[in-house]
């Protein structure tokens, strides 16, 4: 029995890739398959500032409202690492307790 990656890069390198629509639909199956999106949902990440939360979010949400690419914000969000204008990174898996401590006042 072939591997579904064995089976696409074949359909792939097949010459007649471009030109038959049985072989491209077969190759499109199995590349969907394959390079589906994760199941998991994603972890919540905290922005403090001076022990504020600023910011809470998945990393894609805040990538949005930063100039930080999302990777970047899951790598500082791993570490409890801290950016260059003091902004503490940390993913959600905190008590509550904790959270109602550092909740930003209403404005």
């Amino acid at each position: 029995m072939v591997k579904d990656s064995e089976r696409f890069r074949f359909l792939m390198a097949h010459p007649n890739y471009w030109t038959d629509e049985k072989i491209r639909k077969e190759a499109d199956e199995i590349g969907k398959r394959m390079f589906k999106g994760r199941d998991v949902p994603e972890k919540t990440v905290i922005v403090t500032l001076k022990g504020r939360i600023v910011l809470r979010g998945t990393a894609k949400e805040i990538a949005q409202r930063s100039t930080m690419n999302t990777s970047t914000i899951r790598h500082y969000a791993s570490l409890e690492k801290v950016d260059r204008f003091g902004k503490m990174y940390k993913y959600e898996n905190c008590d509550e307790d904790e959270l109602e401590e550092m909740s930003v006042a209403n404005v």
